[in-house]
């Protein structure tokens, strides 16, 4: 939910004032075909188009972040906002699950006043997701080019409000890894709180986008507590990509971070990715050529403050380790590896 009072209305971004348990805090900015318009408690803009039609780079944007662990859903969008009397009177949502190409609600119009409106949009079907959903509001059909728009000046500060539910996922992916010895990669996973679960399928790709199933394995506890699993894969090829997927006896389906594992170099070798990588995801450690024995991991944020630390033991040359990063704030961070050798990379959270 989004409240705009005590803002000026020409603020570049603004952050959200309330996410349920599950949900990470967002922030609203603009497309790059508008112009902030002071306004104060709104969220204001100006050069919306003039035509009748949406225009690509004439929007406002927030993502709605499930935590790890939770899948949402999103029902309708409840929008507080005024326009001044040359300002835009068409308004609709689009969203990332398609890259913007196609309406995702219906079309609101709203007369050719400068009053307060309220204006509801339902998605013509829910959108159900475990991964970031970006949402546009973009506005068209202006009077004129310097007309303004924005939400915000509601009573009660609801000035935009996403209706929808959370649910607790019996899947909760983590320990994540791969070790690569000649040819054979094992690949190691375990489900924190397994219950619920009909089956996973392990998946291999040489590229990283297109995936095919290698495995087919059982749940082998169902009873909420941990299970671990593992499994040796053959491999032809130098770089390997590797992700599970879990069917749930409900039907819905969740995936876990993709593990790459790159056959050893000559050299001691530390890659971080994806890097930049996306607040709420993990991070993915590849650690070639690394003598065996016990690594210390630390991450250090801009101002060198510890975040977190943990040792882990690398038994052959080429491992790949998942790094949970416990919804850290956007930012530059740098992590270390400090063992039989000392090693240190920068990674960027946005």
């Amino acid at each position: 939910m989004f409240s705009f009072v005590g803002s000026n209305g020409d603020e570049a971004s603004w952050p959200s004032s309330y996410e349920a348990t599950g949900v990470q805090q967002s922030t609203i900015t603009r497309g790059s075909g508008v112009t902030a318009a002071a306004n104060a408690d709104r969220f204001n803009s100006k050069n919306w188009t003039t035509g009748n039609s949406v225009v690509s780079n004439d929007y406002l944007e927030f993502t709605i972040t499930p935590n790890s662990g939770y899948s949402v859903t999103l029902t309708d969008i409840t929008l507080q906002h005024q326009r001044s009397s040359t300002g835009p009177k068409s308004f609709v949502i689009r969203t990332s699950l398609d890259n913007y190409a196609s309406d995702a609600t219906n079309v609101v119009t709203i007369p050719d006043v400068n009053t307060n409106q309220t204006s509801t949009f339902t998605f013509s079907s829910a959108i159900v997701s475990t991964t970031p959903v970006t949402i546009r509001i973009y506005a068209y059909n202006a009077e004129t080019a310097n007309g303004t728009w924005g939400p915000g000046e509601s009573v009660d500060g609801n000035d935009i409000v996403v209706s929808g539910s959370l649910t607790i996922l019996p899947v909760k992916f983590t320990n994540l890894k791969a070790v690569q010895k000649d040819q054979r990669i094992t690949i190691s996973f375990s489900n924190a709180e397994e219950s619920d679960v009909q089956y996973y399928e392990l998946q291999h790709s040489v590229n990283g986008r297109n995936f095919s199933d290698i495995a087919y394995i059982l749940p082998s506890k169902n009873d909420g507590s941990q299970a671990d699993y593992a499994y040796v894969h053959t491999a032809s090829s130098t770089i390997n990509f590797y992700r599970v997927k879990a069917v749930e006896t409900t039907g819905h389906v969740l995936y876990s971070t993709i593990v790459r594992i790159q056959a050893s170099t000559s050299s001691n070798a530390f890659s971080v990715y994806p890097n930049p990588v996306r607040q709420g995801s993990d991070l993915m450690l590849q650690l070639n050529n690394m003598r065996p024995g016990n690594y210390r991991i630390s991450v250090f944020n801009s101002t060198s403050q510890l975040m977190q630390q943990q040792t882990i033991s690398i038994a052959e040359a080429s491992t790949t380790q998942t790094l949970s990063l416990n919804n850290y704030p956007k930012g530059r961070y740098v992590i270390t590896i400090d063992g039989a050798v000392k090693l240190q990379k920068q990674f960027l959270v946005q």
